[in-house]
């Protein structure tokens, strides 16, 4: 594939999505503190570990251009 660079309206949208992954990342962790429901706790867990892997795809992506 070839490499290109991104525009700067490009970047600012990822940085912004990538803030609002983080902001959905530290609310789940948060909720998990509060949480005594194992089952919820454990979809609550899935999705936390969904949304770190978006936050490090996206630092991947951004880090290789």
């Amino acid at each position: 594939m070839q490499s290109s660079k991104l525009a700067a309206f490009e970047i600012l949208h990822l940085t912004k999505l990538l803030h609002s992954e983080i902001t959905t990342y530290k609310k789940m962790d948060s909720t998990l503190k509060m949480v005594t429901d194992d089952e919820l706790k454990g979809f609550l867990s899935k999705i936390k570990d969904k949304e770190k892997a978006n936050i490090q795809s996206i630092q991947n992506f951004i880090g290789d251009q």
